[in-house]
C-alpha cells in the first residue's frame, strides 16, 4: 500500500500536543508521555508540553513530580491561568491549603471571566481562613452567576464573617429581589438576621421572630406554591419527603450546593428548643443535603464482620485545641474497648494542631482531607460503619450538612452544641443524665440518652500557677469576678444583673472575653458599658475585656480570680471544669433546658451528698445577684467554698462510666436496627 505524504497543514507539534490531551483524557499516561517524547527532545520547556506532563504525573500520583512540572510551565509564562488552577489543586492534595488558596486567586486573577475559577479562589480562601482575600472573587462568582442563589448566598455569609453585616444582608436582599427561587436566600436571611452581638432585649426578641418567619417562607415554598393540602402544611413531618413538590423550588434542589447553607449556631443564645421550629429549619436544610448527595438504597444492609468489633465512625471537624475535642474526641478515642470496636476517625476541618494528631494517633483508621460534600457523603458510607458518633451539629458547617444525610445506621449527636439538631437522619441524642432536666426528653426530635453522670470521659485540666494579679493590674482588694466566656453566652438580659453586682460592691471586677468580630465587640462592650454606668458602677474601674487568650494563660488567669459567674442564658461546659480544676467557687442559675445546666450538672457530680452546692446554686436572677454580692464582701466563705470544690473537683474528671454506657448503648442501638444483619 502507498503511504501518504505528511499534510503539511497539520502542525506536528499540535498533533502531538493533541494526541498526548487525548490519552490524558482516556487515563493512558505511558502513551501520552510518549506522544510527549518529542516535544521535550526539541524543547525540555515548553509551556504547553509540562503542562500535560503535569497532568501526566498527578494522574499517576506523582504529586511532587507534578508540582514541578507545572511550576515549569509559570516559568516560561506566569500569566497561564489553566497552569495556576493545576497548581492549586495539586498543593491541596500534597496539603499545602494556604499556598493552594493563593495559587487558585492568581488562576481568577487572571482571567476574571470565569465562574469556576471565582469560585475556586473564593471557597479555597474561606477554608484557610483568608476571609478579606475570598470577598472579592465570592462576589465576582455572584455576578457571574446570574443570580445564582448559592453563590450569593456565600458572599452574603462571608460577609458577614467578617463584620460587613449591612452588606451582607444588601446581597441577600438584592438576589431575593431578582430570583424566582427564593428558599435558599430565605434560609441564608434567616440566619443573618441572628446577630452575633445583639443590642439589647428588644433586637434579640425581634431577630428569633424574623428568623422563625424566614424560616417559614423557605418551607412553603418547597412545599410548592399554592398546595394546602394537609400532609404539607403540617409542621411535625420531617426529610426531604415533606418536599416532593414540583416547580421551580423543587427543581433548583438539584443544582443547589448545601455548602451555601448556614447553620443558626446563634439561635441557641436566643431562645429555648421549640421542636416545631427545629422539625421545620431541620427539614429544609437536610432536604437540600439530601439532593446533593447520592441516594441511599433502601434495601442497603451492613454485614457485621466477622471479627465481631462494631465499626464506629467519629465524624468532626474539630480535631485541635478545641473543648469539643478535649470534652468528646478525646474520651472517645482514648477509651472505647478496641476488643469490641474499631473506631474510624473523619476528620473534616483543618489541618490538626499537635493535640489534634495526637487524638488521631490514637485512631483504628483516619479518613482525612479536603473534599467536596458529595465526596465525603461517598467515602463516609463507604466506610460502612454500623455508627457515627458526631460530638456537635451547629460549630462546624461540613459537618452540620453531613449530619442531614443518612452516613450509617446508627446515628448519633452529643452536646457539643448542646440542642435538638431537627434532622431525621440524627436518630439520638448522646447527653448527661446530671444536666438534663426531668423533662429533657420534650426538648428533643431525637432520641435521647442520658449517659451517666457528664456523659463524658474529660480528662483533668493542667492548671499552671495562678497569674500574678498586679502583672493583670489587679489590685489586692478588687475581687475577681470571672465571666469570660464565649461572647454569646451572655444574653441581653443579663447585663444588669452584672451592673447591680458591680454597684453593690465597688471593688468587684468582671472579666469577660470580647468578641473576636470588631462590629460585635464594640456593641458587647458599649452595652456593658452603658449598663454599668446606668446601675451606678464604674465601668472603666470594675469592667474589663480579654482577647482570645492562649490555653495556658486563660488558665493562669483564672486560677488567679476570686469568683466564677456562670452566665444564666448559657451554662459554661468546659469552662466550668476549668474553673474547678483550680478551686474557684462557680456560682450558677440553673434554667429549664440542658444548654442552661452544665455548671448544675458538674456542681451535682462532684458534690452529690449537697455539702456546699446549696451555696452555689440558686433558682431566680434576683437569687443570683444576691448571693454574688454576698460571696464578693464574704472572703472566708468563698475559700471555705473553694478548698472544698478544689478536694471534690477529681469526681468529675477521668471518669470511665459514660464510656461505658456509651459502648452498652451501642451495641444495643446496632443490634436493634434492622439495615445491620
Amino acid at each position: 500500500m502507498e503511504s501518504r505524504p505528511p499534510d503539511p497543514s497539520i502542525d506536528p507539534c499540535e498533533a502531538a500536543l493533541a494526541a498526548a490531551a487525548a490519552a490524558i483524557e482516556a487515563g493512558e499516561w505511558t502513551v501520552a508521555e510518549a506522544a510527549l517524547a518529542p516535544l521535550f527532545a526539541t524543547d525540555p520547556l515548553d509551556p504547553e508540553a509540562n503542562l500535560l506532563r503535569g497532568l501526566i504525573e498527578r494522574g499517576r500520583g506523582h504529586l511532587a513530580a507534578a508540582e514541578e512540572s507545572l511550576r515549569s510551565v509559570l516559568r516560561s509564562d506566569g500569566a497561564h491561568p489553566v497552569a495556576w488552577q493545576l497548581l492549586a489543586e495539586v498543593l491541596a492534595q500534597r496539603g499545602n491549603p494556604l499556598e493552594a488558596a493563593r495559587a487558585s486567586l492568581r488562576a481568577w486573577q487572571l482571567d476574571r471571566g470565569r465562574i469556576d475559577l471565582a469560585r475556586a479562589a473564593a471557597t479555597s480562601l474561606v477554608a484557610c481562613g483568608e476571609l478579606e482575600s475570598a470577598v472579592e472573587p465570592a462576589r465576582a462568582a455572584a455576578e457571574l452567576g446570574g443570580g445564582e442563589p448559592a453563590a450569593i448566598a456565600r458572599l452574603a455569609k462571608l460577609l458577614q464573617a467578617i463584620g460587613r453585616e449591612d452588606e451582607a444582608m444588601a446581597a441577600c436582599e438584592r438576589g431575593l429581589a431578582s430570583t424566582s427561587t427564593r428558599w435558599p436566600l430565605l434560609m441564608v436571611r434567616a440566619v443573618l438576621r441572628l446577630p452575633a452581638m445583639p443590642r439589647d432585649e428588644a433586637e434579640a426578641g425581634a431577630a428569633v421572630a424574623r428568623y422563625r418567619s424566614d424560616i417559614a417562607a423557605a418551607a412553603q415554598e418547597l412545599r410548592g406554591e399554592g398546595n394546602d393540602s394537609a400532609d404539607d402544611a403540617d409542621p411535625h413531618g420531617g426529610g426531604a419527603s415533606r418536599f416532593s413538590g414540583t416547580g421551580s423550588a423543587i427543581d433548583a434542589l438539584a443544582a443547589f450546593e448545601p455548602e451555601g447553607l448556614p447553620w443558626p449556631f446563634l439561635r441557641s443564645a436566643f431562645c429555648d428548643p421549640d421542636r416545631d421550629e427545629l422539625r421545620q429549619f431541620g427539614s429544609v436544610f437536610a432536604t437540600a443535603c439530601e439532593r446533593a448527595a447520592d441516594p441511599v438504597d433502601p434495601s442497603r444492609v451492613i454485614e457485621v464482620r466477622p471479627t465481631s468489633r462494631l465499626r464506629i465512625g467519629v465524624l468532626s471537624g474539630l480535631w485541635h485545641d478545641h473543648v469539643v475535642a478535649r470534652l468528646f474526641l478525646d474520651g472517645w478515642l482514648r477509651h472505647l474497648d478496641r476488643t469490641r470496636f474499631e473506631v474510624v476517625a473523619i476528620d473534616v476541618g483543618r489541618v490538626p494542631d499537635p493535640y489534634g494528631a495526637s487524638l488521631l494517633a490514637q485512631a483504628d483508621r483516619v479518613e482525612q482531607g479536603a473534599r467536596p460534600f458529595a465526596e465525603w457523603v461517598r467515602t463516609i458510607r463507604g466506610l460502612e460503619c454500623e455508627a457515627v458518633l458526631i460530638p456537635e451539629v451547629g460549630i462546624d458547617p461540613l459537618v452540620a450538612r453531613l449530619a442531614a444525610v443518612r452516613l450509617a445506621p446508627v446515628q448519633a449527636v452529643a452536646w457539643g452544641h448542646p440542642e435538638s439538631t431537627g434532622l431525621d437522619a440524627v436518630g439520638w441524642f448522646l447527653s448527661s443524665d446530671a444536666m438534663e432536666p426531668a423533662d429533657g426528653d420534650d426538648h428533643y426530635l431525637e432520641q435521647l440518652v442520658r449517659l451517666p453522670g457528664l456523659g463524658v470521659c474529660a480528662a483533668r485540666p493542667e492548671i499552671p500557677v495562678a497569674a500574678e494579679r498586679e502583672r493583670l493590674g489587679w489590685s489586692r482588694e478588687n475581687v475577681v469576678c470571672w465571666c469570660a466566656q464565649t461572647p454569646h453566652k451572655h444574653h441581653p438580659r443579663c447585663d444588669r444583673g452584672y451592673a447591680e453586682i458591680a454597684a453593690a460592691v465597688p471593688e468587684a471586677r468582671l472579666v469577660f472575653l470580647a468578641p473576636n468580630e470588631v462590629n460585635a465587640a464594640t456593641r458587647f462592650r458599649s452595652r456593658l458599658a452603658e449598663a454599668f454606668a446606668a446601675a451606678g458602677a464604674d465601668p472603666k474601674g470594675q469592667l474589663e475585656f480579654v482577647s482570645r487568650l492562649e490555653t495556658r494563660e486563660f488558665r493562669a488567669r483564672l486560677a488567679a480570680a476570686d469568683l466564677f459567674f456562670d452566665p444564666p442564658g448559657w451554662s459554661g461546659g468546659h469552662t466550668t471544669l476549668e474553673a474547678i480544676a483550680a478551686g474557684l467557687p462557680v456560682l450558677t442559675l440553673p434554667g429549664k433546658c440542658m444548654r442552661r445546666r452544665h455548671a448544675l450538672g458538674i456542681l451535682r457530680t462532684i458534690d452529690p451528698d449537697g455539702a456546699f452546692r446549696g451555696d452555689l446554686i440558686v433558682a431566680s436572677e434576683a437569687k443570683y445577684r444576691d448571693r454574688a454580692v454576698e460571696l464578693c464582701r464574704d472572703e472566708s466563705r468563698r475559700r471555705r467554698l473553694g478548698a472544698a470544690i478544689a478536694a471534690a473537683a477529681a469526681r468529675a474528671f477521668d471518669d470511665p462510666s459514660p464510656i461505658r454506657a456509651l459502648e452498652a448503648w451501642l451495641e444495643s442501638a446496632v443490634s436493634r436496627n434492622p439495615a445491620v444483619r
